[in-house]
């Protein structure tokens, strides 16, 4: 956002989701560092996110379950 911010005019961004879900976007790299394994084999975790109900680890998006997928 370097071009505008140059010329002095504000970015906002629009997130459509929840806020929880933003949360545990805005975690993610926290929980990242937390852990060695990846959320599939993580059964029976529970993921803590600040203001957000525990979350089990298996519960995680799809691209997110394995360490070595591309989208993770």
């Amino acid at each position: 956002m370097e071009p505008t911010s140059s010329l002095g005019i504000p970015v906002y961004y629009f997130f459509a989701y929840g806020a929880a879900v933003l949360a545990l976007f805005s975690n993610f790299p926290k929980l990242h560092e937390e852990t060695s394994l990846s959320f599939k084999d993580m059964v029976g975790v529970e993921l803590h996110v600040p203001a957000s109900a525990p979350l089990k680890a298996m519960d995680m998006i799809e691209p997110m379950l394995e360490r070595d997928d591309h989208a993770y």
